[in-house]
Protein backbone atom coordinates (compact mmCIF):
# COMPACT_ATOMS: atom_id res chain seq x y z
CA UNK A 1 0.00 0.00 0.00
CA UNK A 2 1.58 3.05 -0.70
CA UNK A 3 2.26 5.95 1.81
CA UNK A 4 1.81 9.19 1.09
CA UNK A 5 5.33 10.33 1.32
CA UNK A 6 6.39 7.76 -1.04
CA UNK A 7 7.66 8.39 -5.10
CA UNK A 8 5.13 6.98 -7.64
CA UNK A 9 7.08 6.87 -11.30
CA UNK A 10 5.62 8.65 -13.99
CA UNK A 11 4.60 6.93 -17.26
CA UNK A 12 6.84 6.23 -19.83
CA UNK A 13 5.48 8.45 -22.20
CA UNK A 14 5.40 11.74 -19.65
CA UNK A 15 9.11 11.33 -19.24
CA UNK A 16 11.35 13.82 -21.62
CA UNK A 17 14.23 11.01 -22.52
CA UNK A 18 12.11 8.04 -24.30
CA UNK A 19 10.87 10.59 -26.36
CA UNK A 20 14.71 12.60 -26.88
CA UNK A 21 15.69 8.79 -28.12
CA UNK A 22 12.47 8.24 -30.61
CA UNK A 23 13.07 11.60 -32.18
CA UNK A 24 16.53 10.65 -33.59
CA UNK A 25 15.32 7.74 -35.71
CA UNK A 26 12.08 9.65 -36.43
CA UNK A 27 14.17 13.15 -37.60
CA UNK A 28 16.22 10.60 -39.84
CA UNK A 29 13.24 9.07 -41.52
CA UNK A 30 11.61 12.53 -41.91
CA UNK A 31 15.09 14.20 -43.74
CA UNK A 32 16.12 10.46 -45.79
CA UNK A 33 12.37 11.34 -47.17
CA UNK A 34 12.51 14.83 -48.50
CA UNK A 35 15.93 13.73 -49.99
CA UNK A 36 14.54 10.93 -51.64
CA UNK A 37 11.94 13.09 -52.88
CA UNK A 38 14.28 15.46 -54.28
CA UNK A 39 16.53 13.01 -55.91
CA UNK A 40 13.07 11.61 -57.76
CA UNK A 41 11.92 15.04 -58.75
CA UNK A 42 14.89 17.31 -58.87
CA UNK A 43 16.81 17.12 -62.29
CA UNK A 44 20.24 17.60 -62.87
CA UNK A 45 20.12 19.89 -66.42
CA UNK A 46 24.36 19.33 -66.33
CA UNK A 47 24.71 15.74 -66.67
CA UNK A 48 24.09 14.64 -70.38
CA UNK A 49 22.18 11.09 -70.51
CA UNK A 50 23.23 9.90 -74.30
CA UNK A 51 27.30 10.35 -74.15
CA UNK A 52 27.47 8.04 -77.45
CA UNK A 53 25.15 10.67 -79.02
CA UNK A 54 27.02 13.49 -77.23
CA UNK A 55 30.36 12.26 -78.41
CA UNK A 56 29.50 12.34 -82.08
CA UNK A 57 28.18 15.62 -81.68
CA UNK A 58 31.25 16.75 -80.59
CA UNK A 59 33.46 15.24 -83.44
CA UNK A 60 30.86 17.40 -85.70
CA UNK A 61 31.49 20.33 -83.97
CA UNK A 62 35.14 20.25 -83.47
CA UNK A 63 35.34 20.17 -87.78
CA UNK A 64 33.31 23.50 -87.61
CA UNK A 65 36.19 24.75 -85.28
CA UNK A 66 38.37 23.12 -88.09
CA UNK A 67 37.29 24.47 -91.05
CA UNK A 68 37.00 27.97 -89.20
CA UNK A 69 40.73 28.08 -88.80
CA UNK A 70 40.99 26.79 -92.78
CA UNK A 71 39.24 30.05 -93.94
CA UNK A 72 40.77 32.22 -91.45
CA UNK A 73 37.64 33.55 -90.09
CA UNK A 74 37.80 35.57 -87.64
CA UNK A 75 35.14 37.66 -85.13
CA UNK A 76 34.72 41.35 -82.58
CA UNK A 77 32.25 40.26 -80.58
CA UNK A 78 30.66 43.91 -78.48
CA UNK A 79 28.23 42.95 -75.81
CA UNK A 80 26.81 46.08 -73.84
CA UNK A 81 25.09 46.47 -70.99
CA UNK A 82 21.52 46.73 -72.49
CA UNK A 83 22.23 43.13 -74.30
CA UNK A 84 23.12 45.19 -77.85
CA UNK A 85 25.56 42.80 -79.77
CA UNK A 86 27.43 43.77 -82.84
CA UNK A 87 29.65 41.33 -84.50
CA UNK A 88 32.85 42.50 -86.86
CA UNK A 89 33.73 39.38 -89.00
CA UNK A 90 37.47 39.09 -90.82
CA UNK A 91 38.48 36.35 -93.06
CA UNK A 92 41.30 35.28 -95.58
CA UNK A 93 38.84 33.69 -97.65
CA UNK A 94 35.06 35.47 -98.98
CA UNK A 95 32.68 35.39 -97.13
CA UNK A 96 29.31 36.58 -96.68
CA UNK A 97 26.90 34.94 -94.28
CA UNK A 98 22.90 36.11 -94.69
CA UNK A 99 23.18 36.07 -91.03
CA UNK A 100 24.64 34.89 -88.18
CA UNK A 101 24.04 32.63 -84.96
CA UNK A 102 25.21 33.56 -81.67
CA UNK A 103 24.79 30.73 -78.96
CA UNK A 104 25.30 31.65 -75.28
CA UNK A 105 25.75 28.90 -72.76
CA UNK A 106 25.65 29.56 -69.07
CA UNK A 107 28.21 27.57 -66.70
CA UNK A 108 25.67 25.80 -64.71
CA UNK A 109 22.22 27.62 -65.33
CA UNK A 110 21.12 25.73 -68.30
CA UNK A 111 17.35 27.72 -67.98
CA UNK A 112 19.71 31.62 -68.60
CA UNK A 113 21.09 29.61 -71.95
CA UNK A 114 20.27 32.08 -75.18
CA UNK A 115 20.77 32.07 -79.23
CA UNK A 116 20.02 34.95 -80.91
CA UNK A 117 19.93 35.53 -84.81
CA UNK A 118 22.29 38.61 -85.57
CA UNK A 119 21.59 40.44 -88.61
CA UNK A 120 23.26 42.43 -91.38
CA UNK A 121 24.48 45.26 -90.72
CA UNK A 122 26.61 45.60 -93.84
CA UNK A 123 30.62 45.37 -94.57
CA UNK A 124 30.62 41.82 -92.51
CA UNK A 125 28.83 43.54 -89.30
CA UNK A 126 26.10 42.09 -87.40
CA UNK A 127 23.86 43.09 -84.82
CA UNK A 128 21.48 41.77 -82.32
CA UNK A 129 20.14 42.03 -78.78
CA UNK A 130 20.30 39.51 -75.99
CA UNK A 131 17.40 39.46 -73.20
CA UNK A 132 17.37 38.99 -69.37
CA UNK A 133 20.52 39.30 -67.25
CA UNK A 134 23.89 38.94 -68.62
CA UNK A 135 26.07 39.16 -65.78
CA UNK A 136 28.66 36.40 -64.95
CA UNK A 137 30.98 33.73 -66.77
CA UNK A 138 30.09 32.61 -70.45
CA UNK A 139 30.11 30.68 -73.46
CA UNK A 140 30.00 31.37 -76.78
CA UNK A 141 29.26 30.16 -80.48
CA UNK A 142 29.29 32.20 -83.27
CA UNK A 143 27.83 30.27 -86.59
CA UNK A 144 27.99 31.21 -89.83
CA UNK A 145 24.01 30.62 -91.37
CA UNK A 146 25.02 27.41 -93.34
CA UNK A 147 26.18 26.49 -90.30
CA UNK A 148 29.83 25.25 -91.94
CA UNK A 149 32.13 27.00 -89.16
CA UNK A 150 32.03 27.78 -85.65
CA UNK A 151 34.07 30.49 -83.40
CA UNK A 152 34.17 29.63 -79.85
CA UNK A 153 35.07 31.47 -76.72
CA UNK A 154 34.05 32.29 -73.29
CA UNK A 155 33.72 35.47 -71.55
CA UNK A 156 32.81 37.13 -67.88
CA UNK A 157 30.19 39.52 -68.53
CA UNK A 158 29.92 42.71 -68.77
CA UNK A 159 32.98 44.00 -70.10
CA UNK A 160 34.13 47.30 -71.83
CA UNK A 161 36.43 45.77 -74.66
CA UNK A 162 35.61 44.05 -77.88
CA UNK A 163 35.97 40.65 -77.40
CA UNK A 164 38.39 38.77 -80.14
CA UNK A 165 37.65 35.53 -81.40
CA UNK A 166 39.34 32.79 -84.27
CA UNK A 167 41.64 34.46 -86.36
CA UNK A 168 41.96 37.75 -84.59
CA UNK A 169 43.60 36.01 -81.28
CA UNK A 170 46.98 36.99 -80.61
CA UNK A 171 49.22 34.26 -81.68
Amino acid sequence: MPTPNSHQPKAWYRQFWPWFIISIPLASVILSSIMLYVAIHGRDTIVVDNYYKEGRAINQELSKDQFAKEIGVGAELFIQNDGQVKVQLSAERRIAPDHLVLKLFHPTLAGRDQEIILMPEGNLAYSGKLEGDLSGRWYLDILDDQDLWRLKGQTWLPREDALKLGSLLPE
